[in-house]
């Protein structure tokens, strides 16, 4: 387990680093450090001063819980400011726990190690998440793919079935057979290209790399193209400026998916006839912004739709928009929704 202590008195860092011999620690002696460290490094707990030159710990504090990749690291003040007024900006800041100099070893101890199992069990309760949201997403993409499938298995069906009767007329020549070939490599190509696209989605990929926005949402595209078909729902792409996310494309397609299926399923609930969603990219503000005209969302709910476990759906598990936001998160960005005239507009913001 990694421990990054930021304080700038050496007496303070060596009694640390004698007590805390069973973890890896890094050291920063000044607010700036700690933050480059944090950023470069994976940290499991922050063990920070208050009083420090140029930048306090408050501030340090502060921008760790407004930096979107450390924004979660659990954070203990150590300090020897005592007064109720500082613990309670402590907490306010964003701080975990809040130990008195001078400290109790086992104290101290108790209560790292307190820190990093609620940060492993966070972590774990997070995977079971997103193993859920991947599992409920499964089933519905079950059923898109077998909508994908089901149009070019009947044309092969039916061209086998005409290719027959034709034969039997003898209307086959070298110049049929050649188009009907074609015909029957163009629908295997589809069913081909669908089941990549599959099995990919759902295939673990740790490594992040980056990938182009727009690229990504043409492969969505592919997954759900019958799906839309099926309910008559017609998507396009605005992109003003191409943009580049730094990540996982997959957890980038989840979102997608997620905002396409909650559109579809309002589009239905509402009964709404003409349904146009836009996905708007604009890499120069980086943002990507999702429109739709499905009637929007009550102002009575739409600052709960991010919570977890709350859903407007009979089935639904109340995941969806929440591991959105999660998965936004790891990606740098935003995620945050308003409504429109007549639907809603969800936007992701890099930071």
């Amino acid at each position: 387990m990694n421990i990054l202590i930021i304080d700038d008195t050496k007496t303070n860092i060596d009694l640390l680093l004698e007590l805390l011999d069973e973890y890896n620690i890094f050291v920063a002696t000044d607010g700036p450090t700690g933050l480059d460290i944090l950023k470069e490094n994976d940290i499991d707990l922050v063990l920070l001063d208050i009083m420090m030159p140029d930048m306090d710990g408050y501030e340090v504090c502060q921008i760790i819980r407004n930096t979107p990749k450390i924004s979660e690291t659990p954070i203990i003040f150590l300090t020897a400011k005592s007064q109720e007024e500082d613990i309670e900006k402590a907490y306010e800041v964003g701080g975990n726990d809040y130990i008195t100099k001078p400290f109790k070893q086992k104290e101290l101890l108790a209560r790292v190690h307190m820190q990093l199992q609620i940060k492993n069990h966070n972590k774990t309760l997070e995977n079971l998440l997103m193993q859920q949201s991947k599992m409920a997403q499964m089933g519905e993409m079950v059923d898109a793919i077998a909508h994908q499938w089901i149009q070019p298995i009947n044309v092969i069906s039916l061209s086998v079935q005409v290719l027959a009767l034709e034969f039997a007329e003898n209307k086959v020549d070298l110049k049929y057979i050649e188009n009907f070939k074609n015909n029957i490599n163009l629908q295997i190509e589809h069913l081909v290209q669908t089941l990549d696209e599959f099995r990919y989605f759902f295939r673990p990929i740790k490594q992040k790399e980056k990938f182009d926005v727009k690229n990504i949402i043409e492969k969505v595209f592919i997954l759900l193209n019958e799906e839309l078909k099926h309910n008559n729902i017609n998507i396009s792409i605005e992109e003003k400026s191409a943009y580049k996310l730094y990540g996982n494309e997959n957890e980038f397609k989840h979102i997608l998916i997620n905002l396409i299926n909650n559109s579809k399923d309002a589009y239905i609930e509402n009964q709404i006839r003409k349904r146009d969603i836009i996905i708007a990219i604009d890499g120069d503000n980086k943002t990507i912004e999702f429109i739709d005209n499905a009637g929007g969302i009550s102002e009575n709910i739409i600052d709960k739709i991010f919570d977890m476990n709350y859903t407007t759906k009979k089935k639904g598990s109340g995941m969806g928009l929440y591991m959105s936001r999660k998965i936004a998160k790891k990606l740098s960005l935003t995620l945050d929704v308003e409504n429109l005239t007549n639907g809603v507009k969800f936007i992701l913001k890099g930071i």
